[in-house]
């Protein structure tokens, strides 16, 4: 489950560079391969459990937010939900 949600990340944040060429996004995915690489093993090794994720929320939502994306927190009343 969390390599999928990883990837849906990833494809997010690449999709998000409205580039509508593939080649555009497979680029970006691997000129940033080394940094999502890196904030996949953190949040490995924080093994944060359900519902209690504070870290692993707060690093997505700044990367996110770093794309330009923007977050709605708090979601379904789970504080680390976000969307």
């Amino acid at each position: 489950m969390k390599s999928f949600a990883f990837l849906s990340f990833l494809l997010l944040s690449a999709i998000h560079s409205k580039a509508q060429d593939p080649s555009v996004i497979i680029k970006k995915l691997e000129d940033e391969k080394a940094t999502y690489y890196q904030m996949a093993e953190t949040i490995w090794k924080w093994a944060e459990p359900g519902y209690l994720e504070s870290k692993t929320t707060s690093l997505l939502q700044e990367t996110l937010k770093k794309q330009g994306f923007t977050i709605e927190t708090g979601i379904a009343d789970i504080p680390t939900a976000f969307v």
